[in-house]
């Protein structure tokens, strides 16, 4: 496998990125600050290309951008943060946006996703994203529990796949893309089991060298909320990954811990090889801001307390990754071939 690492020199242009090797294959990072990532750039004398760069890049032909984050907007709350990282993304007008669930809070209402989530992630955006559902979205949460994601699929639409599902695939650029649903199984939900076969199948007639998944729950996690809990759902999501590994998959994006957090390429045995997935954990999009827990095995680099975006450069036969705080910092980035 060969790691590519985006380098920009102080006083270049774009036109001057310099690729160079060993990008991924660092120790755990914990990036608690965008100050101490400037200062380590400095003294490398290596400085990440800016929003401003990014957004002003020409894309070659079959190169695509997809973005977004999970665990959006609180409708309990204020709408803000939210509402940032919808600017963010409104930079990248021809970006297809996905999420990674709990969309809005706090029991995915059609109320709250009227009054709350289209007054942020709506309008434009909104055209343009292919969604996931999480647990919030199911409305599994008193006072008046529902246990089913009808708003969810109300508001989006087709986008969302057929209804009652919340899972379907689409291709953007020359990348195969797969929105799953981990609450599968859950009360409410669509049976996980239908759900392997329908991957299984789909991953089968997909002719595509690149393939990305993306759902709520995550395998692995350092997340103070969710990262050490035997019990929640995302420690049954090998069901998912198996299958994926199986097809060559590369990327997996998931939320619901609300920090950013990258891995290396493993397998669902936590085991690092170049026929492995890299998992991203984006759950910045705007809800409660989190911390860390215990350190998983084979993270990379992890940053709490933070909203923001990831961005996803596909390009026909690799990748590159940004992640965009909402002040316009990227706090990490990379790249990489697809198997």
């Amino acid at each position: 496998m060969r790691c590519l690492k985006l380098v920009l020199f102080q006083g270049l242009s774009l036109a001057g990125l310099l690729i160079s090797g060993g990008c991924a294959n660092h120790p755990h990072t914990n990036l608690a600050s965008a100050a101490s990532a400037r200062e380590s750039q400095r003294s490398t004398g290596v400085v990440e290309p800016t929003l401003d760069d990014l957004v002003r890049r020409e894309l070659l032909e079959g190169d695509a951008l997809l973005i977004g984050a999970g665990d959006i907007v609180r409708c309990d709350k204020d709408l803000p943060p939210a509402q940032a990282t919808a600017k963010l993304i409104d930079r990248f007008p021809g970006a297809t946006v996905f999420t990674l669930g709990d969309n809005v809070y706090q029991n995915g209402t059609k109320k709250e996703f009227d009054d709350c989530y289209d007054k942020a992630w709506g309008g434009s955006i909104k055209e343009r994203t292919r969604p996931s559902p999480g647990n919030h979205d199911y409305g599994i949460y008193p006072p008046a529990s529902r246990f089913n994601a009808d708003p969810y699929f109300n508001y989006f639409g087709a986008k969302a796949g057929s209804k009652g599902l919340g899972y379907y695939s689409y291709d953007v650029g020359q990348w195969h893309v797969i929105s799953l649903n981990s609450m599968a199984g859950e009360k409410g939900a669509p049976k996980m089991a239908d759900q392997r076969t329908w991957l299984e199948r789909d991953l089968a007639a997909n002719p595509r060298k690149c393939t990305l998944a993306y759902w709520h729950h995550p395998l692995f996690s350092s997340g103070s909320e969710h990262g050490d809990q035997a019990t929640d759902p995302g420690r049954k999501m090998g069901v998912l990954w198996k299958p994926l590994l199986d097809h060559g998959a590369d990327v997996i994006l998931n939320g619901h811990d609300h920090h950013y957090e990258r891995f290396d390429r493993q397998d669902a045995n936590k085991m690092v090889t170049a026929a492995g997935i890299r998992e991203f954990i984006v759950g910045t999009g705007g809800g409660d801001q989190r911390g860390l827990s215990t350190t998983k095995d084979n993270s990379q680099v992890s940053i709490p307390d933070i909203y923001g975006v990831l961005l996803l450069t596909l390009h026909p036969t690799s990748y590159e990754w940004h992640f965009i705080d909402t002040d316009g910092n990227v706090r990490d980035s990379g790249s990489e071939d697809c198997h």
